[in-house]
């Protein structure tokens, strides 16, 4: 069983999709990023953005030492603040948030 650490840098588990788990993350991350946005405009994404990266960094750490593990794939969180800092420019237009998540995974 993981404990907080092991879902946050999985991303609730995204990460431990068998395929393409960078991928997974950043998908589950687009309607965190669009909730935010909807809920608190621009600032509230780039509050979170502030705030997931030390916390990933945590979390991963913590992570990758209980996995023996130094870079464990199924740690994704990295992708999540990733994307959301590529959403940054897409406001509320799905279809630039469709472009923002094609471009980052490219």
């Amino acid at each position: 069983m993981m404990g907080l650490t092991g879902w946050l840098a999985t991303w609730f588990g995204c990460g431990l999709s068998p395929k393409a788990p960078g991928t997974m993350g950043s998908l589950a991350a687009l309607p965190f990023a669009y909730g935010m946005v909807w809920a608190w405009g621009m600032p509230g994404l780039l509050i979170a953005i502030v705030i997931i990266i030390p916390l990933g960094i945590w979390a991963c750490e913590r992570y990758a030492q209980s996995s023996g593990d130094p870079d464990p794939g199924s740690a994704v969180i990295d992708e999540v603040a990733g994307q959301w800092i590529a959403l940054v420019p897409a406001g509320l237009d799905p279809i630039l948030f469709a472009v923002a998540f094609v471009s980052f995974r490219l």
